[in-house]
C-alpha cells in the first residue's frame, strides 16, 4: 500500500513507536543471521556464500547496544562477541 493512499490519521502510524520497534528487530535480527559465529564476521549480503565485509562487521558492533537494550541478547553475550571479532581481525 503507498504511502500516499492512506488517510492522514493512518500516515501518522508509519512513524509510530511501533514501526522503528519492528525495524530495530528486523536490523538486529538480520546481523544475528548472517554473522559467522567462528570468528565474528558479519556477510555484505542476505545469500549463502556472500563474502563479509569490515563496514558489515561494524554496523553488526553497531547494532549491538540495540539488542542489548531491547534485551534481544545479554550485554555479556554482546561482549563475548567483540570481543571474538577483534580478536579474529
Amino acid at each position: 500500500m503507498a504511502r500516499d493512499s492512506l488517510k492522514p490519521d493512518e500516515q501518522a502510524d508509519w512513524s509510530s513507536q511501533s514501526l522503528l520497534a519492528d525495524l530495530q528487530d528486523a536490523s538486529f535480527k538480520y546481523f544475528i543471521e548472517v554473522v559467522n559465529p567462528q570468528n565474528g564476521l558479519v556477510r555484505d549480503r542476505n545469500r549463502v556464500g556472500a563474502p563479509a565485509s569490515i563496514a558489515a562487521t561494524g554496523m553488526g558492533f553497531s547494532a549491538l547496544p540495540i539488542g542489548v537494550a531491547r534485551s534481544v541478547v545479554s550485554r555479556e553475550e554482546a561482549a563475548e562477541y567483540t570481543l571474538r571479532t577483534l580478536r579474529f581481525l
